[in-house]
């Protein structure tokens, strides 16, 4: 079985743990930042956070470890807005 990025869409969450650190403001726009930090055969591991636009208020953070399991085929085939935003490998389309 190979595993991409995309894969992983289809899986489930492990655990998922989020600090809140501060309360956003209301009308704020905030920065969300996040790295995979680990994509092995069945499991991935992700950091994330939720900052200012200039990324000196650290508003939460989170990390997330998810299980690959199979998609069925009738799941895969159903499309939101967003699936165009990004090629096979999980790179922003431009």
């Amino acid at each position: 079985m190979t595993c991409d990025l995309l894969s992983f869409m289809g899986g489930v969450t492990r655990s998922l743990n989020i600090s809140y650190l501060r309360a956003v403001p209301l009308n704020t726009n905030v920065r969300l930042h996040s790295t995979v930090l680990q994509a092995g055969r069945t499991m991935a591991l992700i950091r994330g956070s939720m900052t200012s636009e200039d990324g000196k208020t650290v508003y939460c953070t989170c990390e997330h470890h998810k299980v690959n399991v199979p998609s069925l085929p009738e799941h895969m085939a159903f499309k939101v807005d967003w699936d165009g935003l990004w090629d096979a490998k999980g790179a922003a389309k431009l």
